[in-house]
This record gives C-alpha cells, structure tokens and sequence, in this order.
C-alpha cells in the first residue's frame, strides 16, 4: 500500500484534535518546508513499513497517569520513542520540561505499530531521551 499524505502544517500549529485525527506525522521538509513542519499520514493510519521507509514517524500516544496524550518520535530499529511531548493545559510541552508527573510514565500506542495494536512504551525519567518498549 502506497503512504499517503495530508496537508504539511508547522509544529506549533498541530494540535491535540490534528493527532487524534491522525495519528502518524512525518517531517515535511523539502525546498517549500522547514524542519518546523510535518506532514500526517492519511493512509495507512497506522505505523507500516511503507511509512518507515519515509522517516521515523512521530506516533500519537496515550499517556496513563496522567491521563492525556503525548507524541513521540518512534525509532523502529532499536524499538523505541524519543522527542517526546505531552499535551498538557492545552499546550504540548516537551516530556524534561513537564511539570507534575511521576515516572515512570506509561506510554501506549494509539496507531498498530507493523501490526501490533496498544504498543507499550515506558518513560523511566523526566531526563530520559529514550522510552524502550516495554517487553512482556
């Protein structure tokens, strides 16, 4: 299945409504966009090796306590999310910066990862860089 994508739009722009619409975004940059600026993914909606042939794909998540969601750029070859932002008071805020969440974080996958539905992910720290996925 060939990847098809919407309409570019700038980081700052993109909203938690926009991810939960479509939960797969890659980075549009080319001669029009700058590295501010990200595509969805309309179709597959969900991680594939089409869309991983494109770029890590940022993937729209579920965060369990708190109860919200977050994004996070997913690094298929080692398994894993970095980049990660939560949506919090209305604003995405990058995870280091959070204020008042406890670790570790739970991270689930709203998109099928290769097939795989509710795709688990665990942030141990606020300075982490990596959320491994959690295995069992």
């Amino acid at each position: 299945m060939a990847v098809k994508f919407g309409r570019a739009k700038r980081n700052s722009r993109i909203t938690l409504a926009d991810v939960l619409r479509h939960p797969v975004w890659v980075s549009a940059h080319d001669d029009r966009h700058d590295e501010e600026w990200y595509k969805p993914v309309v179709e597959p909606a969900s991680v594939t090796r089409g869309v991983l042939r494109v770029n890590h794909p940022i993937i729209t998540l579920r965060a369990l306590e708190p109860e919200t969601h977050a994004t996070g750029y997913y690094d298929a070859e080692h398994d894993r999310l970095y980049g990660i932002g939560l949506w919090l008071k209305g604003k995405w805020v990058l995870s280091e910066r959070a204020k008042g969440i406890d670790f570790p974080l739970t991270l689930v996958a709203v998109p099928k990862i290769l097939g795989q539905v509710e795709v688990t992910f665990v942030l141990g720290s606020a300075k982490d860089y990596h959320a491994p996925r959690k295995s069992g």
